[in-house]
């Protein structure tokens, strides 16, 4: 099976994720926000555009981001794979 690192090229734990891939030799498909077309709610579509490529999803979330609350809500109702890690 096909493996690919999915990244919203966020600061924090997308820029993460996107490391681990690269020590991994694993391809990064990165879905950046149009802010400048889209405004405030380019993060949502870009979520919503991340929910259909993917087949999983492995959130790091502090419980508080309202984007990252959005992307496991649309990944629950995609049926995807969720894995969250707290912190």
């Amino acid at each position: 099976p096909f493996l690919e690192v999915v990244s919203g090229g966020a600061r924090g734990a997308d820029l993460v994720g996107e490391r681990v891939a690269n020590m991994c030799h694993l391809p990064v498909k990165r879905f950046i926000p149009n802010w400048d077309a889209l405004g405030k709610g380019a993060g949502y579509v870009r979520n919503s555009e991340m929910a259909e490529y993917a087949d999983a999803l492995l959130l790091f979330w502090d419980g508080v981001s309202k984007g990252s609350g959005h992307m496991l809500k649309i990944a629950q109702n995609k049926g995807l794979i969720i894995k969250v890690v707290r912190y």
